[in-house]
């Protein structure tokens, strides 16, 4: 992989990054409330959307590209118009959890949030209405997302669990159980067909959605993975972990390919461009780099 010029941004902490279909650009928030745009080819900064707002944890795009959501310790939800970053709508408020997920169905509607006290709330943000609040885990729920399918919504959690739940309905979720340590990241391929999470003790496990069972287990990290993605149209995962290592994975095999050179500091957040080889890691010292892969 080629290492592409790399921005610093003005983020500090934990940052998380999300890529912009449309204006294919990515999105970047951290600890310091910071919100940047960069172009998604050259990593060139585009926008600052907020300098000094609420610390940013966490972040999602509507499909559409019209708005994105932001979530913190704070527990409040911030709806932002993409353009002028403007608030538009905040959910959530004092007395709620905090913020440690957000994931936006694929109509927009409603907007899933995961929170440290065990509960999952579906928002219809542009109307600052909540549908509907559940307990998702024992202990704080850590990742959420919705497959983009649209029929399903994953979460995970400090209790060792991820839980697929059929979006909309009321039915006991799908429980799938195999790690034995807190699941700290979650993503959903592309075709909706799997899942990967990851714990604090290194493991990834790769799940068939459908039948939720295993497909593969392996150690991919010495200490927690601290983020994972699919990429490539669904045939690799790269995870990141707090061994300050970025690995790509074949998600059929679990074969591992060569991997970045090792970080500077523990990657958070990895984010891929539309291409599926562009890929965008974040890291605790607020340094953006975007990494080029053809091939793999």
């Amino acid at each position: 992989m080629v290492d592409v010029p790399c921005v610093a941004t003005r983020n500090t902490g934990c940052a998380v990054v999300a890529f912009h279909l449309i204006e294919k650009s990515f999105l970047s928030g951290g600890q310091d409330g910071a919100i940047e745009a960069f172009d998604g080819e050259t990593g060139e900064f585009r926008r600052s959307y907020c300098s000094d707002g609420p610390a940013v944890s966490c972040l999602a795009l509507a499909p559409h590209g019209k708005w994105f959501v932001t979530g913190g310790p704070d527990g409040v939800v911030r709806l932002r118009d993409w353009k002028f970053g403007r608030v538009l709508a905040e959910c959530g408020g004092e007395g709620t959890a905090g913020v440690a997920g957000l994931s936006v169905h694929r109509s927009g509607v409603p907007v899933a949030v995961a929170h440290v006290d065990g509960q999952v709330a579906l928002w219809d943000a542009g109307n600052r209405r909540l549908l509907r609040t559940f307990a998702a885990h024992e202990g704080p729920v850590n990742c959420v997302a919705y497959f983009p399918d649209g029929l399903k919504l994953a979460t995970a959690g400090d209790d060792h669990v991820a839980r697929i739940w059929i979006a909309g309905s009321r039915f006991e979720p799908k429980h799938l159980r195999g790690h034995r340590a807190p699941i700290v990241a979650l993503a959903v391929a592309d075709d909706s067909r799997s899942l990967a999470t990851a714990d604090r003790d290194g493991v990834v496990i790769h799940w068939d959605a459908e039948s939720g069972k295993p497909l593969r287990q392996w150690t991919a990290h010495r200490g927690a993975v601290t983020a994972l993605t699919f990429g490539d149209h669904d045939r690799r995962l790269v995870t990141a972990g707090e061994d300050r290592r970025v690995k790509v994975w074949d998600s059929a095999t679990g074969i591992e390919y060569p991997a970045l050179p090792p970080q500077r500091a523990v990657i958070r957040s990895l984010a891929f461009g539309n291409d599926g080889l562009t890929l965008a890691t974040v890291g605790d010292n607020g340094r953006l780099k975007l990494w080029h892969a053809n091939p793999w």
